[in-house]
């Protein structure tokens, strides 16, 4: 995998970077469906998008071993081409490739049932306490812990890493919608600069 080669580069150098150099990587059929596995788990439909940020997330942690990296880093560090993923997913007899909108597509599980959440769906399913759970959390935090990523995903996944109480038990997929509704909803977030902020 790239995490190997990584390291590979990082030992013949004698000391580990303070970056990874950036590295061409081709998942195989079996690292794409077990990506995709990951994002059913998450109860997040796997769109061509979502599944290209989930490879270079996993491809990171095989490298760093659960070290961080801002998504943007991520995506240098593991380099795929959204054509040969593509590619893959329309050859491997376990997933079934939908069109999206526009040129977007979904690589679908064949045999395994979907639960995703739709991220985008206006309606709040979700217990008054919870947002009111929700703004007191976010009004409490100072500048620094207040500025998240601008993604919807990203933002919903340091969320996650935080622990935050009432987000505690809610799939990947669920805390995405909750940051879709507190933002276009709720007004408990909004954006400024490219960031999410309360």
């Amino acid at each position: 995998g790239i995490g190997a080669c990584a390291k590979q580069s990082q030992r013949q150098g004698g000391r580990r970077p303070m970056q990874p150099r950036p590295q061409r990587y081709e998942p195989s059929p079996a690292e794409v469906v077990a990506a995709v596995n990951s994002l059913y788990d998450d109860e997040l439909k796997p769109f061509g998008r979502i599944l290209l940020k989930r490879l270079r997330e996993r491809a990171w942690n095989e490298f760093s071993r659960g070290g961080t990296l801002s998504m943007e880093d991520q995506a240098g560090f593991a380099h795929i081409d959204p054509k040969y993923l593509r590619r893959i997913c329309e050859a491997c007899p376990n997933l079934r490739v939908e069109l999206a909108d526009g040129r977007e597509y979904t690589a679908l599980l064949i045999g395994r049932p979907a639960n995703f959440v739709d991220v985008c769906d206006s309606r709040d399913h979700y217990a008054s306490e919870l947002w009111t759970a929700a703004s007191a959390y976010f009004s409490s935090l100072n500048q620094e812990e207040g500025t998240l990523p601008g993604g919807r995903y990203a933002c919903a996944q340091l969320l996650v890493s935080r622990g935050v109480p009432f987000l505690q038990h809610r799939s990947l997929g669920e805390v995405c919608h909750i940051v879709q509704l507190a933002v276009s909803q709720k007004k408990i977030l909004g954006y400024l600069n490219g960031t999410v902020v309360p």
